[in-house]
């Protein structure tokens, strides 16, 4: 706390990459300096071209895929996924999970222990993790907690229906907009702008909002159409006008 109102009271502009960050430093570490929201940016091009590469996994057309992309590390709270995927277990779903970290052998232990080996599929750390969110049919952040969660940028690019836990910070401001960012979803899951909201550490809700999103074809057309547009306002050269602007002021 002491670094931060040390150092930000001595600059002439402070930049938060998410409304929700800069409410932070305003309300809990009380910064007076001026402070522009500017998101990180993603190169939609690249991501688009990465996506399109050859996949070491074979996609059958009959299995609905789900995948989470992150660290194995526990903010990302994948254990409570994986025990809204259990509820799921008797539709023709699997899940895909790309990342690596110090939990991994956690998570083993707990795939078998719910006997969801033939259904979770670990792809381990993947510097182009595109090639199989393209191919799959809905991505789902399980986080409790995000600084600001690059990955449904990068999903919303891939053109993929989204399901988020509403945690701060990101996920509301990503897939819902025009709401406040201090609403939350908290007793039931939200049918958000850009993707589904839901509570924080809410097994049934994240398994509900899954099975929706599983059955109701119109909605994943919906969201895949829409996704697009909205990735492109985070591109690079999007991004890169609002630095000239903030630094021309």
């Amino acid at each position: 706390t002491y670094l931060v109102t040390f150092s930000y009271k001595r600059a002439n502009l402070v930049l938060a990459n998410s409304y929700a960050s800069k409410q932070d430093l305003i309300e809990n570490f009380k910064v007076k300096t001026p402070i522009q929201v500017i998101y990180n940016p993603i190169d939609l091009k690249a991501i688009k071209r990465q996506a399109e590469q050859p996949s070491p996994l074979q996609f059958d057309k009959n299995i609905f895929y789900f995948i989470s992309v992150g660290g194995f590390r526990k903010e990302k709270n994948l254990p409570f996924l994986l025990d809204a995927f259990f509820i799921l277990k008797s539709l023709p779903v699997k899940l895909i999970i790309v990342g690596s970290g110090s939990l991994a052998d956690d998570l083993l232990r707990k795939v078998s222990d719910l006997g969801l080996e033939d259904k979770i599929i670990f792809t381990g750390h993947d510097s182009n993790p595109y090639k199989y969110v393209q191919r799959s049919d809905c991505f789902v952040l399980s986080s409790y907690v995000e600084g600001f969660p690059n990955v449904l940028i990068e999903a919303l690019a891939c053109e993929k229906p989204i399901i988020s836990t509403d945690c701060k910070s990101g996920p509301r401001e990503l897939l819902a907009p025009t709401t406040n960012i201090h609403q939350a979803a908290i007793t039931s899951y939200e049918i958000a702008e850009y993707g589904i909201l839901t509570p924080v550490n809410d097994v049934s809700n994240l398994a509900a909002s899954m099975k929706k999103m599983y059955e109701d074809k119109k909605l994943r057309q919906q969201y895949q159409e829409k996704a697009l547009e909205r990735a492109k306002q985070f591109d690079i050269s999007e991004i890169k006008q609002l630095f000239h602007v903030a630094f021309s002021d």
